[in-house]
């Protein structure tokens, strides 16, 4: 015999009951989990976006225009390139 799953809402993910409840609360927890985890991106990727933005524009600061709609997309894309993305390391590393 198949064993039966019950699913309901449970804040933005899903309650899975079986026979097995440590399968259920693993479930909810791996949720729980993936939330943070998109609260995290989120927050780097508004600090990313803040980052572009004031570099964007001190570049039009320094050289003011005017430009071509070509050369505004060419700053926006190699200034986009030179900002990382990747979440900040501590200073030092493991030698």
């Amino acid at each position: 015999m198949d064993d039966v799953l019950t699913l309901r809402p449970m804040g933005n993910g899903l309650w899975m009951e079986d026979a097995d409840s440590s399968q259920s609360q693993q479930y909810v927890l791996k949720q729980q989990a993936s939330l943070g985890m998109m609260a995290l991106i989120e927050e780097e990727m508004i600090r990313h976006e803040s980052e572009l933005s004031e570099k964007i524009a001190q570049i039009f600061e320094e050289r003011p225009g005017p430009y071509t709609g070509a050369q505004v997309a060419e700053v926006l894309r190699d200034t986009a390139r030179n900002v990382s993305c990747a979440p900040r390391q501590a200073e030092g590393g493991q030698g």
